[in-house]
């Protein structure tokens, strides 16, 4: 006797432990991982209706070049299913691809949202390269191990100029340019370069609200078969500014302001003024009864964390900006009675006020 079996048969693989929406499945990533460009590669992932509702799934707001098949796509209550994830990487950039595959699960009342991760690696195929063509390949050189920016503006747009060099024969080709943080962008991602040439490409940077230092791995991608990816690290310190710290302690005053202040804690001392400009700076005039403490010196942290905590001090600087830093590592430290005199010593001086030479 023959048993002849119709439709489609899924295998019951036992608990699925993870979640997609209300679903549950053996996985919630697909990882193609290195991938040649103009590959078509699938994967599947199985599901699991435990609701004791009938669901309609589909697949909505694909990446560009996935496609996926979903048998069935109405799942009865305790029934199985596949996904079955299609990738061409035909019109895919070169490089690592992040994103996520959303599955939406219709139920007769409600419609739930899940997520599948996505990731790839597009790459070069150099199998088909001659040796003679190997030998007269371009060859990439990035003179960058690791920038370094220091003082980058809030909310502005900083550049950093890149210099790439083609030391091989053929022309060198930047497939494309990567970085690991939103907050750096590059222009332009593609060109080319001839040999013995070189070109840059430009890093825009561009800090936002909170941020005190910036961290990306930006890599570029090339027809280099050695050296098909390039990598190197930016570091960036983003100056402080008035709308870039978040101290409700610290109580931003005006010169004059800060002279009526002044006043007021005149013989006190649990009042303080601290100067944190350079000694030359400060020897050159200075507040009446101030306290130098240079900001730029090395052991600065440390000369503070000496400070008395539970004094006000009223910070100053030339214009603002290394008594903001200088604030900021007092917070770090635990002091929360602060006088910030925003305009500095130049505002100070500009509006005709009292002002000494310390060593007179």
């Amino acid at each position: 006797m023959v048993l002849a079996v119709k439709g489609h048969i899924i295998s019951t693989p036992g608990k699925l432990r993870k979640k997609i929406g209300s679903i549950t499945a053996d996985n919630d990533i697909v990882n193609f991982g290195d991938h040649k460009k103009g590959e078509k590669l699938s994967k599947k992932i199985i599901i699991h209706n435990i609701t004791e509702d009938t669901l309609n799934i589909s697949a909505v707001e694909l990446p560009e070049g996935i496609y996926v098949e979903i048998s069935p796509d109405v799942l009865k209550p305790s029934e199985y299913g596949e996904l079955n994830m299609i990738f061409d990487s035909h019109k895919s950039e070169y490089g690592k691809i992040n994103s996520f595959i959303k599955i939406n699960i219709e139920a007769p009342e409600i419609t739930t949202t899940g997520q599948i991760k996505f990731f790839a690696n597009i790459i070069e195929d150099f199998s088909l390269l001659t040796a003679q063509e190997l030998v007269n390949a371009p060859v990439i050189s990035i003179d960058n191990n690791t920038i370094f920016l220091k003082d980058l503006p809030y909310q502005k747009v900083s550049k950093k100029i890149v210099y790439i060099t083609n030391k091989g024969t053929r022309d060198l080709k930047i497939r494309n340019i990567q970085t690991t943080d939103d907050r750096f962008s590059v222009e332009p991602s593609e060109f080319a370069i001839q040999s013995g040439k070189s070109s840059s490409f430009t890093i825009n940077i561009k800090p936002e609200k909170g941020d005190k230092k910036l961290k990306s791995t930006v890599t570029v991608i090339s027809n280099d078969p050695e050296r098909s990816r390039e990598s190197f690290t930016i570091v960036a310190d983003v100056i402080a500014s008035e709308d870039n710290y978040d101290l409700d302690f610290v109580i931003d005053v005006k010169v004059f302001k800060a002279s009526k202040i002044i006043k007021s804690f005149a013989d006190n001392d649990d009042f303080v003024i601290l100067d944190v400009r350079t000694k030359p700076e400060y020897t050159a005039g200075c507040l009446s009864e101030a306290v130098n403490i240079d900001y730029k010196a090395p052991d600065f942290r440390k000369i503070i964390s000496l400070l008395d905590k539970n004094k006000i001090y009223l910070v100053y600087c030339k214009s603002g900006f290394r008594s903001l830093r200088s604030i900021e590592i007092m917070a770090e430290l635990g002091f929360e009675n602060i006088y910030h005199m925003q305009e500095g010593f130049d505002g100070w001086k500009a509006q005709g006020l009292e002002w000494i030479y310390p060593d007179k």
